[in-house]
This record gives structure tokens, C-alpha cells and sequence, in this order.
């Protein structure tokens, strides 16, 4: 049985073509008591698509679509189920030069707005997670109209996608790769829950590896390394 959030990958392929590329080594990674399973594609103007999934007593997806050849913000979709709780996120990061319109995001975020709004703690990210980013904690029983919620905010995000043309000017191509790796850098130096769990067992260097080969897609001025690079 597919996961919630690896049934949306049909629906980015119906927009944009998706290649899978290798994930080599991390294909799968046994971390402690869970085993990430892990598979990336290369989505045309969309930019580099991952999705990474873990079954167990913990159960968790993730989903990040880091766009590189078109003027859209980075997104990234986690749930995890444990001791009976969902745990739903869907953030934005600015990653833009010319900014984003969140209006069909903010609207996907208000349909759940009688589920509260989880509190996070700052990070070091905060100043670009724009406001339409959303962090829900619900009962098991609510799954359904969780996953009703961030279909439609990842509807929101491809339809704006489809719309973007492919930036042509050197100039705002080379600062859209500059914070495109700005933000993946930045994850790689402040750590985090995610980041802290793959440099234990990678170290720094293969964690980058991983990082910016495989889940989030390095940008060479809006260029993708190829699979025979990866």
C-alpha cells in the first residue's frame, strides 16, 4: 500500500516529466531502529523531486521539490505518524529572486484552520519560511482531511510552477543558484532533527553528499549534475 504522500508524485508526473535518477548508496539506509527508503527524480523546469519514506513504529514521508531553472521557492512535505498522532508540515522557503504569490497556498492553509497551529521553536531559516508554511499535530482520525489539505497545497504550488518560465538572464540565474545552495548549505551547517540523524551516521562529507546530490538536487547555475556524476 503506497503512502499518503508518495500517491502526490502521480500528480506531479502528470505536470511535469519525471526521470528518476540513481540514489546509489542511499537508496536505502538503516538509521538506529529505521530504515529510510529513499528515490529522487529530475522534474525538468520543476528542478530535482526526492521522496523519502521510513516504516516502523515511527512512520514518516518527506517530499522536497527544490526548483532551479524556474523562479519558485523550495518546497518541502513531511508527515509523521507516532503514538497514535499526525504530524503534517508543508513549508515554503524562499529561494526566489522576484518572490512568490502564496495566495493558493495560504488558501490550502486556512481550509485547515480549525486544526491548530503547531509552535516551533526558531531556526535559523525563519527569516525566508514564508507565512503560508503550515505545521498541523492531529489525531489519527483526522487523516483525511489532512491529506485533503496538503493535496491542495501542493496543487497550489505545481500550478504556479506550470505557469514559470525558464530563466534565461545570467545574472538572476546565477543568484537564483546562489540561494538555492545558500539554503541547503545552511541546513548542513546549523543541523536539525534530520540533518543531526544523517551526519551520525554519514559524517559531514557523505551527508553533503546526500544532500545536495540526491535529496535536494545541487544547482550548477540552474543545471542538475548528471546521474553519471552522482
Amino acid at each position: 500500500m503506497r503512502h499518503l504522500i508518495e500517491t502526490f508524485l502521480d500528480s506531479i508526473g502528470n505536470r511535469f516529466p519525471m526521470k528518476e535518477l540513481p540514489a546509489g548508496e542511499f537508496s536505502e539506509a538503516k538509521v538506529s531502529i529505521m530504515r529510510f527508503r529513499i528515490r529522487h527524480w529530475d522534474a525538468g523546469l520543476l528542478g530535482n523531486v526526492s521522496y523519502m519514506c521510513t516504516d516502523g513504529l515511527m512512520k514518516m514521508e518527506s517530499l522536497i521539490i527544490n526548483p532551479t531553472r524556474i523562479d519558485m521557492p523550495l518546497l518541502s512535505m513531511d508527515t509523521i505518524l507516532a503514538m497514535g498522532r499526525l504530524s503534517v508540515y508543508a513549508e515554503i522557503y524562499d529561494t526566489t529572486v522576484n518572490g512568490f504569490d502564496q495566495k493558493g497556498c495560504q488558501a490550502a492553509k486556512d481550509s485547515l484552520s480549525g486544526y491548530s497551529e503547531v509552535q516551533a521553536k526558531p531556526h535559523w531559516y525563519d527569516g525566508i519560511k514564508l507565512p503560508c508554511s503550515m505545521a498541523k499535530k492531529v489525531r489519527t482520525t483526522d487523516s483525511e482531511s489532512m491529506g485533503k489539505g496538503l493535496e491542495r497545497f501542493l496543487e497550489a504550488y505545481v500550478s504556479s510552477a506550470v505557469t514559470a518560465s525558464e530563466i534565461t538572464d545570467p545574472t538572476v540565474l546565477a543568484e537564483k543558484t546562489k540561494r538555492c545552495n545558500a539554503y541547503v548549505d545552511g541546513l548542513l551547517a546549523n543541523g536539525g532533527p534530520s540533518t543531526d540523524v544523517f551526519l551520525k551516521k554519514y559524517g559531514k562529507e557523505r551527508t553533503a553528499q546526500l544532500y545536495h546530490d540526491v535529496l535536494f538536487g545541487k544547482a550548477y547555475c540552474g543545471v542538475h549534475r548528471r546521474p553519471d556524476m552522482i
